[in-house]
């Protein structure tokens, strides 16, 4: 019986160490650091209680070191038994005695067993059963009965019916008992250190949930917010469609909103652009519907109004010009500009119309300018020279140029008049284009010089050509005055010919042509300058051939030359030819002529000398009559010349025209007498004339007409 009390004895110090044991945790702890205090405890556990055995005989101990190491095996693993063995091993070895190979076989098969039931328990994931805690308890102690026999000889029977029965009853009880214990506190420690987990992980969470709430009034501020701010925008996008809508409806410029290719709305404006009453009428068309079939760059409609809406969807707009039929059929141009826009939440495209037909025929017309001449309608030099250039080819020759020059309008102009000089000039462009073929370029290059251009024409059609043109210039007439055009012509028969060279033998032809026409030309237009002068006023026709025979007596009486005495003559018929440059209405006027009008009329001597000073053998004769008006005193005009140093045949037209002037009826007055006029010459004598030739004139002309 003491035996067993004092088995129960150890055993109840091993059961405290396991409850210490208990609290240190098992399986599922790292390693290195539960294994290791495992073993360290169970070892020193294993030290205690063979530090207080059970002797049987000296060096024969029993102490429940082999429950103590088979449960660090079972419940802690290889780390844990290996430890508690070693240190179980190092005290044995120490204590020696009769018992020593046993004791070591004990401790190691013990920790080899708990090791194996380890390896078994770790199928079902620790989870160690009573049954299992029993069984391992009998086969460890089984097995220590069984290493008894390594006993000496006649110690192992002994020892087995002293100690034997106690070891297999309570040393397995032990080992069930405390493995018991070591389970339950593991279970309690791993359930507290579960619901430790728990209650982190659930204060986490708490916190995720605070957090979360947060958030969610942080979102719900956020939506509040954003609700807000779309009411705001909604509200400004309703207020922004109401202005678009007036600018839309108010907008003085057509618009149309398209969906696709479709009309869908349209204002009042894009209605009368393109002669609609109602948008009924518009609205669901197509633009193919209210455009041509092709537009004038020759593509489809369709297509082209494709491929401007795709190029508005990558860009976001376009510019372009187009054409569209009105409701009657009517075809104009527009310039579009297409935007894609986004209205009422839809994409759609707002195209803004504007008719350009007013801008296109004025780009036409400088167009037009840019290459015409403005006057008679003709191409003009710029186009000339471009011309010139694209037709000096090989497939045009032989190309003829010809250069016209019209004959006698400097003389025109200064006599008739600018507007009579620019009809003429527009006359003899209507010869021309009636006389050249349709194909034929006609230009102006300015003032009275044309050009013509006759590709694939040779010399001898070019002649038959201009034949033709002055044959119709014989025709017409500008009032009383012929025309007259001096033509020279050259031709380009192959391309080693330069065309410059060309044309300036053309313009040397035609000025040789120029110095016998235009002569005979100034002399035809300066008897119709005469005859006009004479039509515009039948006194003045008088007035002339009597101021004409007047000088004729004169130089009778200076005894002049006979063609001194011709000169004369002309002259005095001539002086006052520069009056048909005069209004009709300044010389026939019957009253007094205002200061403006009698300055217009002293113009008349200016311009008799510019008109007869362009026939080159009346150069010396349109100085008297610039001179016809001066005075002996130097107070006449225009140059305010005196005495001698006014020509001689000038002094004589003074004269001889001053007396006719007073003795001939005029618009204002009747003729005044003879002898009034006779006093009036010689109280001027000194003054406005040459007082030598008033004596002659009075006692030499006069005196012999009075006789």
């Amino acid at each position: 019986m003491s035996i067993l009390f004092e088995l129960i004895y150890g055993l109840s110090i091993l059961v405290s160490i396991s409850i210490i044991s208990g609290f240190l945790g098992h399986r599922g702890n790292k390693v290195s650091y539960s294994a290791v205090l495992q073993g360290l405890l169970f070892g020193s556990a294993s030290v205690i209680g063979m530090l207080h055995p059970l002797a049987v005989a000296p060096g024969l101990n029993f102490d429940g070191r082999s429950v103590m190491i088979s449960l660090s095996g079972l419940f802690f693993g290889p780390v844990a038994a290996i430890i508690a063995v070693a240190m179980a091993l190092i005290l044995r070895i120490q204590q020696g005695g009769v018992g020593e190979i046993m004791g070591i076989l004990v401790i190691i098969s013990s920790a080899l067993i708990g090791t194996l039931f380890y390896a078994q328990t770790e199928k079902t994931d620790g989870v160690v059963t009573m049954r299992q805690l029993l069984f391992m308890g009998i086969l460890v102690h089984v097995t220590m009965i069984v290493l008894m026999f390594t006993l000496p000889a006649g110690k192992a029977i002994s020892t087995i019916k002293i100690i034997g029965l106690p070891i297999l009853i309570l040393y397995p009880l032990a080992t069930v008992f405390i493995g018991q214990i070591i389970s339950e506190l593991n279970e309690r420690r791993q359930i507290a250190a579960a619901l430790r987990e728990s209650q982190i992980e659930l204060t986490s969470a708490n916190e995720e949930l605070n957090a979360s709430m947060d958030d969610l009034v942080s979102v719900e501020e956020e939506l509040r917010s954003q609700f807000e701010d779309l009411e705001i925008n909604s509200e400004l996008l309703r207020k922004s469609e109401h202005t678009f809508r007036k600018l839309f409806e108010g907008s003085s410029d057509a618009v149309l909103i398209l969906e696709g290719n479709n009309i869908i709305d349209c204002n009042r404006a894009a209605l009368e652009l393109l002669g609609y009453h109602f948008k009924v009428g518009i609205i669901g068309k197509s633009i193919g519907e209210i455009s041509p079939e092709i537009q004038p760059d020759g593509q489809s409609s369709v297509v082209r109004i494709a491929n401007e809406i795709e190029t508005t969807e990558k860009r976001g707009k376009s510019r372009f010009e187009w054409w569209h039929l009105k409701n009657d059929g009517t075809l104009f141009p527009v310039e579009v500009m297409l935007t894609a826009i986004l209205l009422h939440g839809e994409n759609v495209f707002h195209a803004l119309l504007r008719d350009i037909s007013e801008r296109n025929k004025m780009q036409q017309q400088l167009e037009y300018l840019s290459y015409h001449d403005q006057l008679t309608g003709l191409y003009n030099r710029r186009f000339f020279e471009e011309e010139l250039k694209r037709l000096d080819v090989k497939r045009n020759f032989p190309l003829s140029i010809v250069m016209a020059d019209v004959n006698g309008l400097k003389l025109i102009n200064d006599s008739f008049g600018h507007v009579v000089g620019d009809q003429l000039l527009k006359k003899v462009a209507e010869v021309m284009t009636k006389g050249c073929r349709s194909d034929e370029i006609i230009a102006r290059l300015g003032g009275d010089e044309f050009v013509i251009l006759l590709p694939r024409t040779d010399v001898h059609q070019t002649e038959l050509i201009l034949k033709r043109v002055q044959d119709l210039a014989l025709k017409e007439k500008i009032g009383s005055v012929d025309i007259s055009v001096s033509f020279g012509w050259e031709t380009k028969n192959n391309e080693e010919e330069n065309i410059e060279e060309i044309f300036k033998k053309a313009e040397e032809h035609m000025y040789k042509k120029k110095l016998f026409e235009s002569p005979s030309m100034r002399g035809k237009t300066l008897k119709a300058i005469i005859n006009a002068l004479y039509e515009k006023d039948k006194r003045e026709e008088l007035h002339s051939h009597g101021v004409s025979e007047l000088c004729e007596s004169m130089g009778h009486a200076l005894c002049l030359q006979e063609d001194e005495i011709q000169e004369l003559k002309t002259i005095g018929l001539l002086h006052d030819i520069g009056k048909i440059a005069i209004e009709e209405s300044i010389l026939n006027k019957p009253g007094k002529l205002t200061d403006d009008e009698w300055e217009e009329i002293k113009r008349h001597s200016e311009i008799g000398y510019r008109l007869l000073n362009t026939v080159n053998d009346m150069s010396v004769m349109a100085g008297y009559v610039l001179c016809h008006h001066e005075k002996w005193d130097g107070s006449g005009y225009p140059k305010g010349l005196k005495g001698a140093d006014i020509p001689l045949q000038s002094r004589i037209i003074a004269v001889a025209d001053t007396y006719d002037a007073m003795t001939s009826e005029r618009s204002y007055r009747s003729a005044l007498p003879e002898t009034f006029a006779l006093e009036e010459l010689r109280k001027n004598a000194g003054l406005q004339f040459d007082p030598e030739l008033v004596r002659i004139f009075i006692e030499k002309v006069l005196g012999t007409r009075i006789k």
